[in-house]
């Protein structure tokens, strides 16, 4: 099932990037102001970054309310949304070195050029955590309405 996810992960920003580079090349080698060499450094960039933020806890929290196997976790003296995340976060530090190898082999086929601003650099990791936060707690919390739907 992990290995799922990875394929899952990676073939999204894959296509993106081999049709967009496609589309580069057939028009001299940009597109607008972006080369092939910024449009692979965005794609790459994009999966890893989409791989850090992303949750899948609407899908299970629905099966669990509807289960009822939530109202167990419920009953525990920590939040259940202590777990959740501490999953989700154990996934990502499990998987992340084979994202990077998979980031690492498209930067070796399609030489991404980036261009670092310091300023954009310290402010990256406090964004990254909380855009992970905003999107996990954004899900979850939406996903409790499946208190409210009815069989």
């Amino acid at each position: 099932m992990l290995f799922i996810w990875l394929i899952g992960q990676v073939l999204e920003p894959l296509v993106y990037l081999v049709v967009w580079s496609a589309v580069s090349r057939s028009t001299g080698g940009s597109v607008g102001d972006f080369s092939s060499g910024e449009f692979a450094a965005y794609f790459i960039v994009m999966m890893l970054i989409n791989h850090s933020t992303f949750t899948w806890i609407m899908w299970e929290q629905e099966y669990r309310i509807r289960q009822g196997t939530f109202s167990f976790a419920l009953l525990k003296p920590v939040h259940p949304i202590h777990s959740d995340i501490a999953d989700n976060i154990s996934y990502k530090l499990i998987t992340f070195p084979a994202m990077l190898l998979v980031a690492l082999a498209l930067s070796l086929a399609f030489r991404p050029q980036i261009h670092f601003a310091p300023w954009a650099f310290i402010a990256f990791f406090p964004a990254l955590g909380l855009a992970f936060l905003m999107r996990f707690l954004l899900e979850w919390t939406i996903s409790l309405t499946a208190f409210g739907l009815r069989e």
